[in-house]
């Protein structure tokens, strides 16, 4: 039976006189083989989901860096303020990424200007110093206030950074966690690629969620995590407790509609007052924040806007249950990578038409405004604010007619380009924010009503065995 064997093997073998040995590529044959009928090399329904939920709850919840809310709130109000800052970085990360970005920049101007720690200025930016009559400390005017800036200062100072981490809820073994989920993740994405295996809509927008979270880790570094009590700074007073009790809480200053639904994006908050609020807004970070530094978190955010509508182009052939479905998926996408572009772009325009002003040619406006009164968003009253100049005046008066009229139309011309650009600015931003939105809940509505009709292929579970090197 043995030799009987090995003789039909021998002529399958050298059959019409040549080795019939296929080349064949393992992973088209595998792609093609596969149909899930082994429950060794299938994944179920419920383990797609469950991966995916899993890696965004845990980058979402470890990532997320709230500020320091309002003293004397019970652990259902903390929970479910947790929860909403969750929601938004869920439907909206982006604005994560600015608000983490603002932050970073402000806590390491203030190390530099105060000469403290960042860990001190992320703390201060948050709200976690406050007065003994329970206010807030958390604007540089209060810093360089000459009566009350010292000692506030000096009992800062006085606060070890060690203290602060202290108080931190999050440790090494949590973010190490959620640093590995969103690891093994992105690991079983890549491996589906190079296989030619099925990736669902699902598993993009989830890829999507690790990539920007992992930008919110970089940028959120050495902030604490959760601190739900400031530490009290400055001379005590006498006759008050130093910290605020129920009944005798300030109360907080309502912000206007408008400024709450912009105040997340722009980070300004027109009628905030520390002095008249227990707490810090919960997308504070100093307020107006430097020229630099706004541009900076700005850009940060468009570029991390693009980088997460581009993500979700990976399910670009993927398959779904309509085609009506795959051109909604692939018109979202693009629209959700292409309005933080163009808004990008309008910024940075915006930007090198107002370096103009700055220039040392001639002829150019003399600027009479600070820079805080640049071109900014507000939400109270949604205008525009665009620097004041006026227009150079002749050196001597010996200087010709026609070279002031130059110079005066040269500077109004730029003037006028500048606020044609800022105008077309806020025009872009105020129309793409409808549809941003709606395509926003487009992307996270489609990967989970596709899940109805997935393709075989994305049952297919990824042969690790491929990757192991053996003879």
């Amino acid at each position: 039976m043995l030799t009987l064997l090995i003789l039909v093997h021998a002529h399958l073998f050298f059959k019409n006189g040549r080795a019939a040995v296929p080349s064949v590529n393992i992973l088209e044959l595998r792609t093609s083989i596969d149909t899930c009928d082994d429950i060794n090399n299938c994944r179920r329904l419920f383990d797609v989901i469950w991966g995916c939920l899993a890696t965004i709850f845990a980058c979402t919840w470890v990532s997320v860096h709230p500020n320091v809310p309002p003293p004397g709130q019970t652990w259902l109000a903390l929970l479910w303020r947790r929860l909403k800052m969750m929601l938004i970085a869920f439907i909206a990360p982006e604005l994560m990424v600015g608000f983490a970005g603002r932050q970073f920049y402000v806590a390491r101007r203030l190390s530099k200007e105060f000469a403290v720690s960042r860990t001190h200025g992320y703390l201060f930016c948050m709200g976690g110093f406050a007065s003994s009559t329970g206010y807030p400390v958390a604007t540089k005017q209060q810093l360089e206030d000459p009566v009350l800036g010292p000692g506030f200062l000096a009992a800062i100072r006085d606060v070890d950074a060690e203290d602060i981490m202290d108080k931190s809820k999050g440790d090494a073994l949590s973010k190490g966690l959620a640093l590995a989920q969103g690891l093994w993740f992105t690991a079983q994405c890549l491996a589906r690629v190079q296989q030619h295996l099925a990736i669902t809509a699902l598993e993009a927008a989830t890829l999507a969620f690790a990539v920007v979270n992992v930008s919110i880790w970089l940028l959120w570094w050495g902030k604490p995590l959760d601190v739900q009590r400031p530490i009290i700074v400055g001379p005590p007073k006498t006759g008050v407790g130093v910290q605020p009790t129920s009944s005798s809480r300030i109360a907080a200053v309502p912000l206007k509609r408008l400024d709450r639904f912009f105040a997340p994006i722009t980070g300004l908050y027109a009628e905030f007052d520390p002095l008249s609020s227990p707490s810090v807004p919960s997308f504070w970070a100093l307020g107006a924040i430097s020229e630099t530094d706004n541009t900076g978190s700005l850009i940060a955010e468009g570029t991390v806007g693009m980088i997460f509508g581009a993500i979700h182009c990976i399910a670009w052939n993927s398959s779904f249950p309509t085609a009506e479905e795959k051109w909604m998926w692939r018109s979202c996408a693009l629209v959700v990578a292409a309005i933080p572009a163009a808004i990008l772009a309008l910024f940075v325009v915006n930007e090198a038409v107002f370096r103009v002003f700055l220039s040392d040619g001639k002829p150019k406006p003399e600027e009479v405004g600070d820079d805080a009164d640049r071109a900014v968003m507000t939400g109270g009253d949604s205008d525009v604010r665009v620097r004041s100049t006026r227009l150079r005046e002749p050196e001597s008066l010996s200087e010709s007619p026609s070279a002031v009229f130059h110079a005066s139309s040269t500077a109004l011309s730029i003037t006028g380009i500048r606020k044609y650009i800022s105008a077309t600015f806020i025009r872009i931003f105020y129309i793409s924010i409808p549809i941003y939105i709606l395509a926003r809940l487009f992307l996270t509505t489609l990967p989970f009503t596709g899940l109805r009709a997935l393709p075989p292929g994305a049952f297919a579970d990824v042969d690790w065995s491929l990757y192991i090197p053996h003879l």
